[in-house]
């Protein structure tokens, strides 16, 4: 599968901070981690390299913070965390944009037998009030957010979640 995007015009839209709006991964939808927010930072245009820090409150009210780095290889991102988990690389693409480049649909290359994993990313800053909850076309695919859970710090909410065709 190939990125949407060319890796200059990734270079621009992808850095800065976005909120984690939907996604079919299990980490956002199952209540563990809420309230997730990603920062892109460019490190080089050439290869595209870019920082990547997702931050997140645990269910038990603990913030966590991902750090990685990813570097554009021919169709994609080769992303590696650091720490222990820098041994197990993973890859992701930015298959769609909106015309203003607020909103980004990033799919992320799962092991074969978990199927493909997607997020949708909004800029922060952008008033999403006015961005569909459940898309017309494909009522099926979306499903209405998760509860507030009562036992959450601040009755904190994750991703809504999408659900595999």
């Amino acid at each position: 599968m190939r990125s949407a995007l060319a890796p200059d015009t990734l270079a621009e839209v992808i850095p800065g901070t976005w909120r984690v709006a939907a996604s079919n991964e299990v980490h956002w939808i199952s209540g563990n981690r809420v309230d997730p927010v990603v920062t892109v930072a460019l490190v080089s245009r050439e290869p595209l390299t870019v920082s990547v820090a997702t931050r997140f409150v645990t269910g038990e009210g603990k913030k966590r913070a991902v750090l990685s780095t990813a570097r554009w290889a021919s169709d994609g991102f080769i992303e590696r965390r650091k720490g222990l988990a820098r041994f197990a690389p993973s890859r992701w693409i930015v298959r769609g944009m909106s015309p203003d480049g607020s909103v980004l649909v990033i799919v992320h290359q799962l092991r074969q037998s978990a199927g493909d994993g997607i997020e949708v990313l909004i800029r922060s800053g952008t008033d999403a009030d006015g961005l569909p909850r459940r898309p017309d076309r494909q009522p099926a695919d979306v499903r209405a957010p998760p509860a507030v859970r009562a036992g959450s710090p601040a009755h904190r909410t994750g991703p809504q979640r999408i659900s595999d065709p």
